[in-house]
């Protein structure tokens, strides 16, 4: 099945991408750090800490919107994916109701076709928990910051 194949590998190019902006911003603060320590007034150190914690906001954002665009993606892919096995399931059709199978292929088709969906279900299910882990995850990684 190769929406879920294709499932799979944008979740780890997504997670490679947040990951490589959290980087990123490790690096950009730490250059903002020594920014504070060579202020020389207040409002420097208010300017940079506004700065900060904009760099910060915006980070979060662009990642809870990575995030929820791919939600929204698996989520319509699977349920297309379903949808396709449901009308391939009720689409059999039996040399008695004038269809091309006899019950044994029926019967056959419609396992294989189970299964499938089972598949379905176990890798969104996978997915989601992938997504919520590597979600906990960043958001401690920002939080450290």
């Amino acid at each position: 099945m190769e929406v879920l194949t294709s499932c799979r590998v944008e979740l780890q190019q997504m997670q490679t991408s947040i990951s490589r902006r959290n980087q990123e911003i490790c690096i950009t603060l730490s250059n903002m750090e020594e920014e504070m320590q060579a202020a020389r007034s207040s409002r420097q150190l208010e300017a940079i800490s506004s700065a900060l914690q904009n760099l910060l906001d915006r980070h979060v954002e662009h990642s809870q919107s990575l995030q929820t665009s791919f939600r929204q993606t698996v989520l319509v892919r699977l349920e297309e994916a379903r949808a396709r096995t449901t009308r391939l399931l009720n689409s059999f059709r039996m040399f008695s109701e004038g269809g091309d199978f006899a019950p044994q292929e029926v019967k056959m088709f419609q396992r294989k076709l189970r299964d499938k969906t089972r598949r379905i279900s176990v890798t969104e299910e996978f997915i989601y928990s992938e997504l919520e882990a590597f979600e906990s995850r960043s958001f401690q990684q920002v939080g450290q910051l």
